[in-house]
């Protein structure tokens, strides 16, 4: 049940943001209220939020079972390590 008020908040949001681009672009050479913009700005960057952090958390920040993502000075160490189990030290 929560999972449906999230997707129905989220498209209640996009068809907010897509109506008020649709004021701008239909009141052409009449005055406009400014809110709007303010309203269509806000619904895309929101909407843009959400479809970028759930890219980042799902593309970029994925955990990986192998390191092939470690940073430059675990993969130094891990091969120091090998190193000296190899020669015995």
């Amino acid at each position: 049940m929560n999972r449906i008020f999230r997707v129905a908040g989220w498209m209640v949001l996009g068809t907010l943001g897509a109506g008020a681009l649709g004021a701008i672009a239909l009141h052409r050479g009449e005055p406009l209220n400014a809110t709007w913009f303010v309203v269509a700005a806000v619904c895309c960057y929101l909407v843009a939020y959400r479809l970028y952090s759930a890219f980042v958390a799902a593309k970029i920040l994925a955990l990986d079972a192998r390191i092939r993502r470690a940073c430059p000075a675990t993969l130094a160490w891990q091969t120091v390590v090998q190193r000296k189990r190899v020669s015995g030290r």
